[in-house]
């Protein structure tokens, strides 16, 4: 196992500072920033992780819209608004949330120096502007962006399943499971704030990895599973790298001004809800299975699937390192 956790430290630190910025790590996520220069002028920029000719800004009534130049991203569109007085008190949305982008973060700088900010959902396209957010309004949309996250990311959740195929204990597995938290907090909200940029294509490889090398030691055969100091060692380092993918989804999304540290608590809050209740499903699942199948060959045949899938989407994203 030692040299399973220095192989995966050598290649997150070969890879890690790569020269492209993060990007999204299984978020598909719209963003709406408008900045009220004047009363009632404005500028509005629209961008998305993907691309999606579905979803488009609903601006307020009222508000005359000219499509401006932007070529900083081909996922980018700048707006500027001439509307019949202050933006206080409009509505706005994004139209055309689900088949593809899932939902959209919208942030809005008032002239009067208060703002708004929130998440819209397919089930929850608009926003009224009523000035500053309170800081329980932002720590609960966030928690919402954590869960929603966990759930739209498969090969976070396929290593969660290799921790529970691994560890086999109810307490070794949520012991792995915090320090994969803790790392995993560290290094995206590092990689969020700025205080470290990294390549996407690397920190999706080494996600990829990650699976292959876990996958490994799920699939050999063992009479008692490792000793938990054991499995929450390889979580915190693991945690490193794939907190470099959370990263890149709340780069793109970005966090409120002057509430940093509540956007960043809650979606860490979310995370680790969406982590805990996937590991209880997964717990379940295994323990009723290993009643009809023996825990080594069940062992084996997660750990093939899993590291499968690994191998798969590391050959893809290496791809894209050197493309």
């Amino acid at each position: 196992m030692r040299a399973l956790l220095l192989l995966a430290l050598a290649a997150l630190l070969s890879l890690l500072f790569a020269a492209s910025p993060a990007g999204a790590h299984g978020m598909r996520t719209a963003y709406l920033e408008i900045v009220e220069g004047a009363p009632g002028v404005a500028v509005a920029t629209f961008r998305s992780t993907v691309a999606d000719p579905l979803a488009s800004p609903r601006f307020p009534g009222g508000c005359a819209v000219t499509p401006a130049e932007d070529a900083s991203s081909p996922y980018t569109r700048s707006f500027v608004l001439q509307c019949d007085g202050p933006l206080a008190g409009r509505e706005l949305g994004v139209d055309g949330l689900g088949p593809i982008l899932s939902e959209a973060v919208v942030r809005v700088a008032l002239h009067s120096g208060e703002g708004a900010s929130a998440i819209l959902t397919p089930e929850r396209p608009d926003l009224t502007i009523h000035g500053r957010r309170s800081a329980l309004a932002t720590l609960g949309a966030y928690v919402e962006l954590g869960v929603v996250h966990i759930a739209e990311g498969p090969d976070h959740l396929l290593f969660l399943l290799a921790l529970v195929l691994y560890l086999r204990r109810a307490r070794a597995i949520f012991a792995a499971e915090t320090a994969f938290t803790v790392s995993h907090t560290l290094s995206y909200s590092a990689t969020a704030l700025g205080l470290v940029r990294v390549s996407s294509a690397a920190a999706e490889a080494c996600i990829a990895l990650s699976l292959v090398l876990l996958a490994g030691e799920v699939a050999r055969r063992r009479e008692a599973p490792p000793r938990a100091i054991t499995g929450a060692a390889s979580a915190l380092i693991f945690g490193l790298v794939h907190g470099l993918g959370f990263a890149g989804g709340l780069s793109e999304i970005g966090v409120p001004d002057g509430a940093a540290a509540v956007a960043l608590a809650g979606f860490a809050v979310g995370v680790e809800l969406g982590q805990v209740a996937f590991l209880i499903v997964a717990l379940l699942a295994v323990h009723g299975l290993s009643r009809l199948v023996e825990p080594a060959r069940l062992g084996l045949a997660g750990g093939y699937a899993i590291g499968a899938a690994g191998a798969f989407w590391l050959t893809q994203r290496l791809w894209l390192c050197f493309a």
